[in-house]
């Protein structure tokens, strides 16, 4: 039977990743690609393949927090929880439900670990299931990485001053 933690914070996160590509417009289909991933383990557990899913959700959140700290998302959604929480209500919506998927991020690393550890690890071919889904992961995100790159990258001629 599946964890049914790891399938709960896996839908709070596909949720959640969700609701953040429909906040920021102009990111829209990278939020969007980024929330694929969490349906990902989510289909992984429905048809039984729970090792998959365990060792994709280990690698998606810290892949998502590396990209997040690198794009200044989690730097920016810190500030904005910080204010909501002593009452200065909610600046940023995209920064607010960025501090959820980072605490959901946590969450599912930490869950998917442990269920790996305890279901997955000891058994025949567990480093190569968790190989297999760090570089698939990684692979991912490298895709994610590259479409916001272009998405960031100006186009058009810059006009002479």
């Amino acid at each position: 039977m599946a964890n049914k933690t790891v399938f709960a914070l896996a839908t709070v996160m596909l949720v959640l990743s969700f609701l953040v590509s429909h906040f920021e417009r102009f990111f829209f289909t990278l939020n969007f690609l980024e929330s694929l991933i969490y349906l990902a383990i989510l289909l992984l557990l429905f048809y039984g393949l729970e090792e998959w899913a365990y060792a994709v959700g280990i690698a998606a959140p810290v892949f998502w927090m590396a990209l997040a700290w690198a794009g200044g998302l989690l730097g920016g959604s810190l500030g904005e929880f910080a204010r909501t929480v002593s009452g200065g209500g909610v600046q940023s919506p995209t920064r607010f439900l960025g501090i959820l998927v980072f605490v959901g991020a946590v969450l599912l690393f930490l869950a998917c670990a442990h269920a790996f550890r305890r279901d997955v690890w000891g058994t025949q071919g567990a480093l190569r299931v968790l190989l297999g889904g760090v570089l698939a992961v990684g692979l991912y995100y490298a895709l994610l990485t590259y479409i916001y790159l272009n998405m960031a990258r100006p186009t058009g001629d810059i006009p002479a001053s």
